[in-house]
């Protein structure tokens, strides 16, 4: 599971940052509904597919870290996002996030760690 430091904007103007949101739709279109949790808050059900849908829409929670733990997580926790706001990192969890958000994000922002072990 990559754990990648917190967005601090693309390295230059032609990469946009990835829409998590648009991957989560992407990977469980069959229910890409998420269970989202922040410490400070009482935890929601997160509809990708509708939030993905709606221009503009706005986060109620976000997914990158910006001041408190979040987590965005599949029914039973197998797969999802956990950001972390004093290291400012986001781990990717899961099989397919691993392979599609975590991938995305790591081609242009340093990893931390990877399945727990510290990157080089």
């Amino acid at each position: 599971m990559p754990v990648v430091p917190r967005h601090r904007g693309p390295p230059d103007s032609t990469r946009s940052m990835p829409r998590p949101c648009d991957v989560f739709v992407t990977e469980f279109a069959d229910d890409p509904t998420f269970v989202v949790l922040d410490w400070q808050h009482p935890g929601y059900s997160f509809d990708a597919g509708t939030h993905a849908a709606t221009p503009d829409a706005e986060w109620r929670v976000p997914v990158y870290p910006n001041g408190d733990y979040y987590i965005f997580a599949r029914e039973g926790f197998a797969e999802g996002t956990f950001g972390h706001p004093w290291e400012q990192t986001l781990c990717v969890f899961g099989e397919r996030l691993v392979a599609t958000l975590g991938r995305t994000l790591a081609t242009w922002l340093p990893q931390k760690r990877i399945n727990g072990q510290q990157c080089q």
